[in-house]
């Protein structure tokens, strides 16, 4: 007789081959994270199928084949990193296959071929004995640990491309807010999973909520939803992260190319209006001006002192204000207004009007009929 929580983990197997399948279908969204996330995905898929055999199946080979399914805790957190990076860095950013970081998998595989040249009986003594509960111990606490480093470095990954996006986009990032979930949520279960560790093997006690089975389960639901994410979201916009020795230098540009550039800009900007593009990035700017990301990133911030991403929704935001001198938005709401002046959502557009004149946007029309309004833009 199959319990709740058997059929939960049924469904887990056949949302997790469904995805994987639905990933292969993606042409144009992320084609290479997802290439990864359907390597987290399987991982997930055997780790669902791994625990259903080993309490389902009365069988004591089984117990041996379980050893191989905790190879794959030392697989996810490599794959998972591959992932965000691949979701948050262009193409020509090459991620390095470092061995290490397999060593413990490549361990934990070879220790489960040993096990194969042992009796059964023989094996079932050292699985019950001393000798495997130290072995165990290793593998347990080496996953934590494999949990808590790749956390760290999905961590600092999303802080360095919170650093940069502002240089090179100009609209809001879904995949941002999402990540930081998935590394708290991760986290959570991690902390969770060393006050089991510490329970079982200092305090002999085994806690019938927090235990090694349920963060099996827990990460596997968790690839599921972003799997789930990556079919309804488009793809983000990643970005290009120069090395070290490839630092801009300030003199860069000579002075006549900066007045050339700057003059190109100014037309772009102020004549051929470019910034209502709601999609517009530092790249397609900067073929428009016809120079590199590069230079036209040294400019914004070493001759304008600011970022692509402010210095195009000031543009965006003095767009707002001609249209509310115009009273347009007796005819249209805000957001419309915000939509027309090249802003892709609420958030972003808030965000910059606030910076820019120190009002809410609902504010900011109020006070328009108050007498001394003086206008800060324009």
């Amino acid at each position: 007789m199959y319990s709740f929580f058997d059929i939960l983990l049924f469904l887990g197997i056949s949302q997790g081959l469904f995805l994987v399948i639905a990933l292969q279908s993606l042409q144009n969204r992320n084609v290479e994270a997802n290439r990864w996330l359907t390597r987290c995905l399987l991982i997930a898929v055997l780790m669902l199928f791994g625990r259903i055999a080993l309490f389902r199946i009365q069988e004591l080979w089984v117990w041996r084949f379980a050893i191989l399914a905790d190879t794959t805790i030392f697989l996810f957190g490599p794959w998972l990193y591959s992932y965000f990076h691949r979701l948050f860095l262009q193409k020509s950013d090459n991620l390095p296959i470092r061995v290490w970081e397999y060593g413990p998998a490549l361990l934990n595989a070879l220790f489960f071929l040993w096990t194969l040249s042992l009796d059964l009986e023989y094996f079932i003594e050292l699985y019950q004995g001393e000798t495997f509960h130290y072995i165990f111990f290793t593998v347990e606490a080496g996953g934590i640990t494999s949990l808590f480093v790749y956390l760290f470095r999905i961590s600092r990954l999303i802080r360095t491309y919170l650093r940069v996006k502002d240089q090179q986009i100009s609209f809001p990032q879904t995949a941002l807010p999402f990540a930081m979930i998935v590394v708290g949520f991760l986290a959570t279960i991690g902390l969770l999973w060393v006050v089991s560790f510490i329970s079982v093997y200092i305090f002999q006690t085994y806690l019938p909520v927090l235990n090694y089975d349920m963060f099996w389960v827990a990460i596997p639901l968790l690839t599921y939803l972003i799997g789930y994410y990556s079919l309804r979201q488009p793809e983000i916009f990643r970005v290009y992260l120069r090395s070290k020795d490839a630092k801009v230098k300030r003199d860069r540009i000579d002075p006549v190319t900066v007045q050339r550039l700057k003059k190109r800009l100014q037309f772009y900007m102020e004549e051929e209006h470019v910034y209502l593009q709601d999609n517009l990035t530092l790249k397609k700017l900067a073929d428009m001006i016809d120079t590199s990301p590069n230079n036209l990133s040294w400019l914004l911030n070493q001759v304008y002192q600011t970022t692509f991403y402010k210095y195009v929704n000031k543009y965006r935001v003095q767009s707002f204000v001609r249209r509310v001198k115009n009273r347009e938005y007796e005819h249209k709401t805000l957001l419309g207004l915000a939509f027309d002046s090249g802003f892709s959502s609420k958030s972003a557009f808030n965000t910059s009007f606030k910076a820019e004149t120190g009002f809410t946007p609902s504010q900011f029309v109020s006070n328009r009929s108050s007498d001394g309004y003086k206008d800060t833009l324009l």
